[in-house]
This record gives C-alpha cells, sequence and structure tokens, in this order.
C-alpha cells in the first residue's frame, strides 16, 4: 500500500505557517502535494530537518509487552484452500448479494467447528457440500462479526469439506474506522450508486487490508493465510469489471445483465483480493507474455499510457534485480473515485486513488511513478512473500519503499533517487519527533497503528544502510535468496536475517537488533583535529542519544578524505559513545565522513567551513551537497558570504539542488543585476517546472513592478504549478491585474491554479467572491479541500459582511459533518475557530465610550454565539 499520509500534510503546513527560519534539507526535491503547500505557502517556516530534531519530545515504546499487551501472528485452526465468490451489486441500497464456497482443511488439530470472519452481513444460509455440489444445512451462530459453524463431524487435517454460504453484505451500516494511512474500513464502497452527483462516475470498489475482505464476503482474515481464488460478477452490461487473475469468460444474461468469471490461479493472502466495477476505458499494454492493462475514467484514455507507460519496464527490471521473475498471470492497474489511501497493491490488480488521473500537461509537474514503482514491487514482497503478522508489516511496506529507491535509481540515476531517500528520512525524522517505536513492533494498540513512517521510510531506509555495508552483490543475492525460500508464504523478519546470513556467512542479529527490534535512531556528532605530532587529521564521532533510552549503534561506515580532487576510503566501524579514527593524511582538501550518506540519523557535523565549501563544489553525491547547502542555507540571512554560496549551487549540476538553492536563497536590499538576469533565465528557460517555479517565488520577492510581464507570461507555460506561481506573484504587484486573471483562471481544474486563484480572493475579493469558495468546497477532496479551507478561512477573517461569514462557516460544518474523511472535522473546527477569534478581539477593542458601542456590542455577541452554536453542531473534541 502506498500511503497519503494527511496528518504529515496538516502537520508540514502549520510548520510552513511558523515564521522561524528554514532548515533547507526539510524541503522536498520530488513532485508532490507537499510542492503545491510550499509553492503557496512559501519556505519561510520552520523546517523540520535532523539537525532540528535533538531537543524534540517524543513517546517510546520499549517493551512489545508492556502492559500485557502482545500482538503475535494469528493462531490457524483452519487452513482455506480455496475461495469461489458469485456477487451482485445492488446499487439502490448500497448491498451485495453474494454466493461463498470456502474450500478448507484443519491446520493441524482435528476439528468439528470453525470460525469466519464475516463483518456485518446478513447470512441467509450456511450449508456443507458434498462431492456433488449437494447441500445439508449446518448449525451456526453469527455476532456480526464471526460466523462460527458447528461441522457435521470432526475433520483431521488430511481431510478438505466445502462450505456454502449466502450472505448480504451491508457495508454501510458497519461503524466508521481507519487510520491515518488508510482513513476507513469498510472494505466495500459503492461510489455514486444512483448516479445523482452530476460529473461523478458510479462505481463498486474494494479495499481489503488490514482485515477488511471480510466485510464482503466470509473468509479467514488474517495476513498469515493464502488461497486460489475464483469469482463470478454479475453487473449491467454497461459497466467493466476488474478482479485478481485473469478473466476467463463472459456471459450475456437474459436479463440484460453479464456475468464476468475471474480466476486467481496462485494463492495469495485473503486482504489482498479485490473487485472494481464501473464504466471504466481499459488501455492494454504487455510485457514479454503478459498482460499489462490499464483501467481508467474514459476522458483520461489518451493519456493512461503516459501515467503508466513505464509499468513493463518496471516489472523487466524487478524481475532482473530481484533474480525472481514476476510470478504471477497478468498486471493491472485501476484508477478510482474517493478511494481511501493512495494505492493498494491486490495482487495483479492494483487500485489507485484518483490523483494518478492526470493529462500530458499535469504529467508535466508530478507523474506519480513512485507510487507505481511502490505497487509494482509490493508483488514481490506482501503479495508473493507476506508478512505473517501486522507487527511485522514492515517486510512489505519497507521493502517496496525501497523498491521506490530502486527504480529511481536505475531509470534517472542516482542523484534522483538519493534525492527521493532524503525525503525518506526527512518523513520519518518529522514523526520521529513525535514517537519513536521499533520496526517490528508487538506492542501495537491498533493493528491499523503500523501503517506510519516507520514502516515506510525508516525501514526503507535501514534497507539502504544493509546494502551499503554488505555491498550490491550481497545484497540482491540476499533478496532472491529470501523470495525463493519463502514464495507463496508467510515471513517474519527473523527470516529475511537469515537470508542474508546465509548469503554473507557471518552473524547480522546485532543489525537487525538495533534496526529492527529496538526504538530511536543515533545521534552523532563529528569533530576533526590534527595531531600535533605526526601532522595526522583524527575524526571524533560521538553518540550522543540517550544511555537509558536508545543503545550504543554498532554502524560499519566509510570516510573519504579528499586531496587533490581524489578520494581515499577508509572503513571503521563505530560501536562505542566515543571513538577517534586516525586518518592517514595531513593537508585533507576536505574530509567526508559517512561517504556513502547511508545514515539513519541526526548529524551535527563539525567541519571547518572552508570544507563545506569544498563540499558544496565537489560532494560526489546528492546528500554531500544538499547538507553543505544546509550549512550555508542557516546562516544565509545574516551572512552575505553563506547567501553567496547558496547563489553558487544555482549553477549546480542537478537540478534539485538547484531547486533547493533556490528556496534557501535570502533576497537582499541590493539586487544583483547578473543574478536577476539568472533568475529570469531560470524563470523563463530552465527544463524542470520546479526550478522555474522556485525562481519566479524569488523574483516576485523583490516586488519590481518591471517583472510583471515575466508572470504575465507565466500564466501561459506548459505547467499548471508555474501558472499558479505566476498568478500569486503577480498578485503581489497588481492586485486589479491578479483579480481579472484569477477570475479568469477559475474554471481551472488543477489545484496549483485553485489554490492560486483563491488566495487571490481570500487577499482582495469581496463578497461576490464567496460563491466561488462555495463551489471549491464542494468540488474538491482530500488535501486539496484543506487547502481551501484555509483560503476560506482567510477570506472570512478579512471580509467585513458578518453575514456572509457566519454563513461561510456554517458551509464549512456541513461539508465537514458530510466528510467520510476522519480529520475533517478538526480542519473545519480550526478555521471557524479563528473567525471567532477575530469577533471576540473585536469585541475587546471596541471603547466604552464609543457612540455606538452598545449597538456594536450587541452585533458582535449575537455573530459570536452563532459561531459557537456552529462549533457546538461540528461536535469536535
Amino acid at each position: 500500500m502506498h500511503r497519503i499520509s494527511f496528518v504529515s500534510l496538516l502537520a508540514l503546513i502549520a510548520l510552513f505557517q511558523s515564521s522561524c527560519n528554514t532548515s533547507r534539507s526539510s524541503v522536498s526535491s520530488s513532485d508532490s502535494a507537499s510542492d503545491i503547500v510550499s509553492e503557496y505557502y512559501g519556505e519561510d517556516g520552520e523546517g523540520t530537518g535532523v539537525e532540528d530534531l535533538s531537543g524534540s519530545q517524543f513517546t517510546r515504546q520499549i517493551s512489545p509487552y508492556a502492559e500485557g499487551l502482545y500482538q503475535g501472528s494469528y493462531t490457524r485452526e483452519q487452513d482455506l484452500i480455496h475461495t469461489l465468490l458469485r456477487v451482485s451489486p445492488d446499487w439502490s441500497k448500497s448491498q451485495l448479494q453474494g454466493e461463498a464456497t470456502l474450500t478448507l482443511r484443519p491446520y493441524f488439530y482435528s476439528t468439528d467447528r470453525v470460525s469466519l470472519d464475516a463483518k456485518g452481513f446478513d447470512v441467509h444460509e450456511v450449508a456443507l457440500l458434498d462431492e456433488l455440489g449437494a447441500k445439508s444445512p449446518l448449525t451456526y451462530e453469527y455476532d456480526k462479526l464471526k460466523l462460527d459453524i458447528a461441522l457435521n463431524r470432526e475433520y483431521h487435517r488430511d481431510e478438505t469439506y466445502k462450505l456454502y454460504i449466502r450472505y448480504t453484505a451491508r457495508p454501510e451500516d458497519l461503524p466508521k474506522g481507519g487510520s491515518e494511512a488508510i482513513t476507513d474500513d469498510k472494505g466495500l464502497y459503492f461510489i455514486n450508486p444512483d448516479g445523482s452527483i452530476p460529473n461523478k462516475p458510479t462505481q463498486l470498489w474494494t479495499q481489503g487490508e488490514t482485515e477488511s475482505s471480510s466485510c464482503w464476503f466470509p473468509t479467514l482474515d488474517q495476513s498469515n493465510e493464502r488461497c486460489t481464488q475464483e469469482i463470478y460478477i454479475t453487473v449491467d452490461n454497461k459497466y467493466s469489471t476488474l478482479s485478481n487473475g485473469l478473466l476467463k469468460q463472459q456471459t450475456n444474461n437474459a436479463d440484460g445483465t453479464r456475468t464476468d468469471y475471474w480466476v486467481m490461479e496462485l494463492p495469495h493472502a485473503p486482504y489482498l483480493f479485490m473487485m472494481a466495477i464501473g464504466e471504466f476505458a481499459r488501455v492494454e499494454d504487455r510485457w514479454e507474455d503478459i498482460v499489462v492493462d490499464y483501467y481508467v475514467d474514459p476522458e483520461y484514455e489518451p493519456y493512461a499510457r503516459a501515467i503508466f507507460g513505464n509499468t513493463p519496464e518496471m516489472l523487466a527490471f524487478y524481475s532482473e534485480i530481484l533474480g525472481v521473475r514476476y510470478p504471477w498471470s497478468k498486471y493491472s492497474q485501476v484508477v478510482v473515485e474517493e478511494f481511501v489511501s493512495g494505492a493498494m497493491e491486490n495482487t495483479t490488480a492494483v487500485i489507485h486513488y484518483g490523483g494518478l488521473h492526470s493529462t500530458d500537461r499535469e504529467l508535466l509537474d508530478s507523474d506519480n511513478e513512485s507510487i507505481i514503482a511502490h505497487e509494482a514491487i509490493h508483488h514481490w514482497f506482501g503479495d508473493l512473500v507476506t508478512c505473517e503478522s501486522w507487527a511485522n508489516l514492515p517486510l512489505n511496506e519497507s521493502f517496496a519503499t525501497y523498491g521506490e529507491y530502486l527504480w529511481f535509481e536505475y531509470k534517472y540515476g542516482r542523484e534522483f533517487a538519493d534525492s527521493h531517500l532524503n525525503d525518506d528520512l526527512e518523513l520519518y525524522m518529522q514523526e520521529a519527533a513525535m514517537k519513536q517505536e521499533p520496526l517490528i513492533r508487538f506492542g501495537y494498540e491498533d493493528k491499523e497503528d503500523m501503517f506510519d513512517s516507520h514502516s515506510y521510510q525508516k525501514g526503507g531506509r535501514v534497507l539502504h544502510m544493509l546494502r551499503k555495508q554488505i555491498g550490491d552483490e550481497a545484497f540482491f543475492a540476499s533478496l532472491k535468496k529470501y523470495l525463493q525460500d519463502h514464495a507463496f508464504s508467510d515471513v517474519e523478519m527473523h527470516e529475511f536475517r537469515m537470508a542474508v546470513e546465509d548469503v554473507v556467512g557471518q552473524d547480522f542479529n546485532w543489525f537487525f537488533n538495533q534496526w529492527f527490534y529496538e526504538p530511536g535512531h543515533p545521534q552523532l556528532e563529528f569533530s576533526y583535529r590534527q595531531d600535533s605530532e605526526t601532522g595526522n587529521w583524527i575524526v571524533g564521532i560521538r553518540q550522543l542519544q540517550s544511555e537509558l533510552e536508545t543503545p550504543v549503534y554498532r554502524i560499519p561506515l566509510d570516510i573519504d578524505v579528499y586531496s587533490g580532487g581524489k578520494a581515499e576510503r577508509t572503513r571503521v566501524v563505530l560501536d562505542r559513545r566515543s571513538q577517534e579514527f586516525t586518518l592517514n593524511s595531513n593537508n585533507p582538501d576536505w574530509i567526508n565522513v559517512d561517504a556513502e550518506r547511508m545514515l539513519l540519523a541526526e548529524i551535527d557535523d563539525q567541519k571547518p567551513q572552508a570544507w563545506y565549501e569544498r563540499q558544496l563544489k565537489e560532494g560526489p553525491l546528492f546528500a554531500d551537497r544538499l547538507f553543505a547547502l544546509d550549512y550555508f542555507a542557516e546562516l544565509a540571512e545574516e551572512d552575505e558570504y553563506a547567501n553567496a554560496m547558496v547563489v553558487s549551487a544555482f549553477d549546480d549540476a542537478f537540478w534539485g539542488i538547484q531547486e533547493l538553492a533556490l528556496d534557501a536563497y535570502v533576497v537582499p536590499e541590493q539586487v544583483d543585476e547578473k543574478l536577476v538576469e539568472k533568475l529570469i533565465a531560470m524563470a523563463r528557460g530552465h527544463k524542470k517546472s520546479a526550478v522555474r517555479v522556485s525562481a519566479l517565488r524569488n523574483l516576485g520577492a523583490f516586488e519590481n513592478p518591471e517583472y510583471l510581464p515575466l508572470f504575465e507570461a507565466g500564466l501561459s507555460d506548459s505547467s499548471w504549478r508555474v501558472v499558479g506561481t505566476s498568478l500569486r506573484e503577480m498578485g503581489r504587484l497588481d492586485a486589479d491585474l491578479a483579480m481579472k486573471k484569477a477570475q479568469e483562471l477559475e474554471d481551472t481544474k488543477h489545484t496549483s491554479v485553485t489554490v492560486a486563484v483563491l488566495g487571490i480572493y481570500s487577499a482582495h475579493g469581496g463578497p461576490e467572491k464567496n460563491q466561488v469558495f462555495l463551489n471549491k468546497l464542494e468540488n474538491t477532496g482530500g488535501w486539496e479541500k484543506y487547502l481551501v479551507i484555509q483560503e476560506y478561512s482567510n477570506y472570512m477573517t478579512r471580509l467585513d459582511d458578518m453575514g456572509t461569514v457566519v454563513d461561510g462557516c456554517m458551509a464549512l460544518a456541513e461539508s465537514a459533518g458530510n466528510s467520510d474523511i476522519w480529520w475533517m472535522k478538526h480542519v473545519a473546527e480550526r478555521a471557524i475557530r479563528t473567525v471567532l477569534t477575530r469577533y471576540e478581539d473585536e469585541k475587546d477593542e471596541l471603547s466604552s465610550s464609543a457612540s455606538n458601542y452598545a449597538a456594536q456590542t450587541q452585533v458582535l455577541e449575537e455573530q459570536i454565539s452563532r459561531l459557537e452554536s456552529i462549533l457546538e453542531g461540528l461536535g469536535t473534541n
């Protein structure tokens, strides 16, 4: 699963809105939701870089047995061998009529009972099927969660039996649940089932992870179970269907419906079962003898290959580098409305959220390729080999996250891949400021808690460290052995450790214990001194993390000594609180500790400024130059020379460093004309839209009317992000022109432009623009709606028309109340409280000597009372 973390987004926005200096390593170099946030709010918020977290407060989970809590693997009393389903949706009731035939046998011990997961069903019939298919009714008990069935006799582990269950799945009757990563858990979703919402397709889709497949068919809903499957889906002829495996047959029925028969011949976990129904356009591609196809809304059919076109190459690449050929019968991807996460790796049939629908123009800014790669490699790590318990989820998600890096490294080079890996570090460090837990954690309160930046980003970084410590050949040989030894089975982390040990012939308990089974990460200080007798340089490394909460880490790492443009590498092992390493060099140009930039750590590198200069110019890796850029960015506000060093990075060979340098640059009072010419050239002609955006923001900071034509030209740029940035910067110089251009762009359906238009209206619009905000509020969703609410809040705080303002707050509350996104009420509440605070402040500022004091006070009190009633109705805590 690829998680879209809205909580992290909200935290990121809050940081951008604060008014402290930025740690530039916190700025992402990839195109993502945070890019829109940063271009909108600017880069003057406090960063979340590793240097900022040493004093953070967080919670730790030290013992998985705390308070008696232990979340192990599910006991396997039965072995589910095969699942056959016959289903048909009842659109009018948002229900699913189903028949399930399950083939089972006792796992080890003989039994005369079976307990199935079945959530929120109406159970109509339960029977035992004989070899000829004849039914014998069975007695059962059902509590809307578990279906406990008494078998006709005791069965032994070498005997199979078949159960028949006829049922109605009622997902709308289930209590709402979910998590940060998976915002709902009702398993089966009807989208616009009666077609009453204009411009929204009618669809049905499923989401099984973690244990929600049992919301639409009875099963053993646990990750350490797996079976083969067949599914007959009966739908109106206008709909397409998609499920796991191959479409074997389509039958037209007398009543105008059609039954599609899908077969999955290889076993996989029940949470990976899927079904999607809708009026999709299907675009077929191939990899070798495997069908690779893409299901999209018809309007995006012309762009399907541009969105997903690298998929065949991904399957080829992963097959080669892992040494295990793609094992499944096909590879399908479908984009659906209102998906509850980023994407889901259902075996052979991936579901993506609507954000992947993109035109060629939108793909210039963001291609979501990391999501596509993540779900592709899941077909090895997660689908072929599956975590045996949710405590072992990193065996799925850490590997899939690192799979993104592997693809980027192969396709676009190490610079780009390393910039993506640095983003992973930042996401983990942001979360680590609030909590630090083991990667493999048996003490979670809810299995959904596992879907966080530990399981994803931290785990991916740990795998990168392992690769750098044992070398590429050993690392990929270990992956191959692990996959081959455990194909079509469930695993725990120690089985991967043993694969590594079998390959390299060394004990690796120390590595897995400190990185997978202990919480936290090292805090390191690098210092340098020259030996007065020999002239050799000595590197000192201290581990600063708390002795009570975090162990002393054992870390093999490389130190490069640069002289005359060449590096001499030394491998050292850090295994004590404080150590010194003598290097055979008395006149280095600069020294680079952690030369592979593989460490997951907070680092205070106390090298001299002259060495940072060399590192910024000569560092061979993205992270080398990024960390040097961070050093000068921290000083740029007060130090002209440091700011000049930031400017020097405008000429870096990698566009990602150029973008970050532009974002770190502090605009001086005296304008350097040559620098302005460079910025203009980058804004007009750089091939990367992210760099054009950053250059335009810098030019806007000069607030020079001479640049107005540049921003007007930017409104015709091929990139929507550039269009949005140009409009916002235009608003600094000419409010009337910006209002006119914003009106022309009102109907543009792209987040960058939508937020820019609303930003202009929030700053300069009157009551007549209220309807625009209301329309956007109704027609946007997810994190985009958050940005809309932010601007609506700014607009209402500035507006003097109290009636419009309070009515707007009512609309906010209604929109939030109708949303299935769990955090939306809190977002709306914060916006309404901002307006409430304004009125309370205005009331406090009134002077009792004012001629109309009583009247003004009464009006304000009435509005305050209305707003408090709205908040009470919103029902947040």
